[in-house]
């Protein structure tokens, strides 16, 4: 059906993107003790970040999101600026 493959692929972006995410954040030793300082392990951790809002159309104003919007802006901002 055609809406199973537009789940399968927003799917396969998702995960595209959260390993992109991935493979920025750990190219950085600091940035790999960051995510472990905030309660993340690099090895498991799949580059997920959890949404701004949640199920319920609240802001999602959890540490461990802050964290990770923290870290990975910092990978990004380090990207760019090479």
């Amino acid at each position: 059906m055609l809406a199973d493959r537009k789940l399968k692929a927003v799917q396969e972006e998702a995960r595209r993107i959260a390993q992109e995410r991935r493979e920025r954040v750990v190219r950085h030793e600091d940035l790999r003790k960051a995510l472990q300082d905030a309660g993340f392990l690099h090895q498991h951790w799949n580059g997920y970040v959890p949404p701004y809002l949640d199920g319920y159309g609240q802001i999602n104003d959890a540490q461990e999101r802050a964290d990770l919007v923290a870290i990975c802006a910092e990978a990004l901002r380090r990207e760019q600026a090479a």
